[in-house]
């Protein structure tokens, strides 16, 4: 008899990989494997949604690894493993329960960093570091000489769309700015969940 035991796997919002160990194929070829799931099966079984990654030959144990796709977010879902010969198909023993991530807005560092300032420009860095992964449709810096916490109503650096990788390192340079003038900039970053900001830098151009 087929025996396919459950081992790791990693979740993300809408992705997850997840892997197992075929033990034994049951003196007969294993013409498929991989591992079924569902959001409303405690017990999912061929008929839900599955991986199928194809025959699976010796030497055993052998581990495989399926790779998730089109989750919903913040959805529990169960999932085992299974694999099928001429005799049928066994079901792995361990059968677990996970929950794909909640979207957010993205997350930055907390504070931008001075990387250059002269009479008329400032140049700053800052991090994007996750996005749960939903694209970036905005990002930049937002700057005020009156505003000390501004945001996107006011003016506005935009970079534009991004999809990381992440960590990402941004880089942008205000110009045309007012000499002896000081100002309060911060970086940004917009996906479907909302706005992120970065710390508030204040820069007083030469």
């Amino acid at each position: 008899m087929l025996r396919s035991d459950y081992s790791t796997f990693e979740i993300r919002l809408t992705t997850g990989n997840v892997s197992s160990s075929l033990e034994a194929n049951g003196g007969k070829p294993v013409t498929q494997h991989g591992h079924v799931y569902s959001s409303t099966n405690p017990l999912p079984t061929l008929t839900d949604s599955k991986t199928e990654l194809g025959p699976k030959s010796g030497p055993f144990p052998s581990r495989f690894l399926s790779q998730l796709t089109n989750l919903s977010p913040a959805t529990t879902y169960t999932l085992r493993a299974y694999a099928t010969n001429e005799v049928g198909t066994a079901y792995g023993s361990s059968v677990i329960t996970f929950r794909t991530e909640t979207p957010i807005a993205p997350i930055l560092s907390s504070q931008l960093t001075l990387t250059g300032v002269s009479a008329v420009s400032i140049g700053v860095g800052f991090n994007i570091g996750y996005s749960s992964e939903l694209p970036i449709t905005q990002h930049g810096l937002v700057y005020s000489t009156t505003d000390k916490s501004p945001s996107i109503t006011n003016p506005t650096l935009a970079l534009g769309p991004t999809n990381g990788p992440f960590n990402l390192q941004v880089n942008a340079l205000l110009k045309d700015l007012t000499e002896k003038t000081t100002y309060y900039v911060r970086g940004f970053a917009t996906n479907a969940k909302g706005t992120s900001y970065t710390g508030v830098l204040e820069v007083t151009t030469n």
